[in-house]
């Protein structure tokens, strides 16, 4: 409770409960941000997943954050930025190499151009050459991480940001079992925070001792979801 108490008045300091201003709102920020790696928000359409993604780069304090959504949904995220008047040295939209050389606090990229290829190459894409560069990732819409398999979800894991958020209304479409990669995604692939691998075993504390016996991490999320 101190700590959430902590992050409350930081909020408050930053003018955030001013435009982000549901209880629920604020609550679900706070606890957002006291996740170790990520998490998953799962509002359902009009709860204002945009303001909460400028509300975590905000409170989170990060000097490079990546947005990630769909293309059709830049112009509103370029939308709600201006009606909060955040600065515009402060934030852009990634439409090409031009602004890729400097970073802002802000920097949103459609899903498409984050997985196409730089111009001038043929394999090097522009989240290769995001890899590294910010430390906190959004990916509005993100139930796509499901299957980790699609070009659009290696992009995003290969940006590697440090602390990442799946911003989606629906992050499991049909089987609780499809939720495991995106958990994966936000709190790592069998970690303390989340001990179901979904390459590795399922991460128990007498693994100290031996793994002969490990479980799969699949098998285990769906043996108990």
């Amino acid at each position: 409770p101190e700590i959430a108490l902590g992050w409350r008045k930081r909020m408050q300091a930053l003018g955030i409960d001013k435009w982000l201003s549901w209880s629920f709102q604020q609550d679900d920020l706070i606890e957002l941000v006291m996740c170790p790696r990520g998490a998953v928000a799962a509002w359902m359409m009009g709860l204002g997943k945009s303001r909460l993604a400028v509300a975590l780069v905000l409170l989170l304090g990060v000097k490079r954050a990546l947005i990630t959504t769909e293309a059709y949904l830049v112009p509103e995220f370029v939308e709600k930025l201006v009606e909060l008047n955040l600065p515009a040295s402060e934030w852009q939209v990634i439409k090409g190499p031009a602004e890729m050389g400097e970073l802002r606090r802000i920097n949103i990229i459609s899903n498409e151009r984050l997985r196409m290829t730089m111009p001038g190459s043929e394999r090097v894409t522009y989240a290769h050459r995001l890899r590294r560069r910010v430390g906190l990732s959004i990916s509005d819409e993100g139930e796509y991480l499901a299957n980790p398999m699609s070009g659009q979800s290696r992009a995003l894991w290969r940006v590697s940001a440090q602390k990442r958020f799946v911003l989606s209304g629906t992050p499991m479409a049909n089987y609780p079992r499809d939720v495991l990669p995106i958990l994966c995604f936000v709190a790592g692939d069998g970690t303390a925070a989340q001990p179901w691998g979904y390459h590795g075993p399922y991460l128990e504390k007498n693994h100290v001792n031996s793994v002969a016996f490990a479980e799969r991490g699949i098998a285990k999320f769906v043996d108990e979801f």
